[in-house]
């Protein structure tokens, strides 16, 4: 997600960078409702940033600046960046497609998981 969406790509090629929001995209199709409810109840899972095994994959790239870990707000930056991408004629057809996919799963996470 940080390297989709965190992290300065506008200078690579059209397929790079959609290779990049794909792998991005994996994450929330495959995974979004696992990641969904670690933001909304982590106390359940005994976990926090600090105690997170692979802590630094959840650092900040410098295109947020909220903090690193999981949050909503960073799930939110994640779901605001899906809706560019889902529209951005710079990237493939199927990068848009799936990109407007998962604002979709991310949305019925929300909706459904929240209360």
């Amino acid at each position: 997600m940080r390297a989709a969406f965190e992290d300065e790509r506008s200078h690579e090629a059209k397929k790079v960078r959609s290779s990049w929001i794909l792998g991005a995209a994996q994450w929330i199709l495959w995974n979004g409702q696992s990641i969904f409810n670690l933001i909304l109840e982590p106390a359940l899972y005994d976990i926090t940033y600090e105690t997170w095994p692979d802590r630094g994959a959840w650092d900040v790239g410098s295109l947020y600046n909220g903090t690193a870990g999981l949050s909503l707000e960073r799930w939110q930056f994640w779901k605001r960046r899906f809706q560019e991408a889902s529209q951005d004629t710079d990237l493939t057809d199927e990068c848009m497609a799936v990109s407007g996919r998962a604002v979709a799963m991310m949305e019925v996470f929300e909706k459904h998981m929240t209360f």
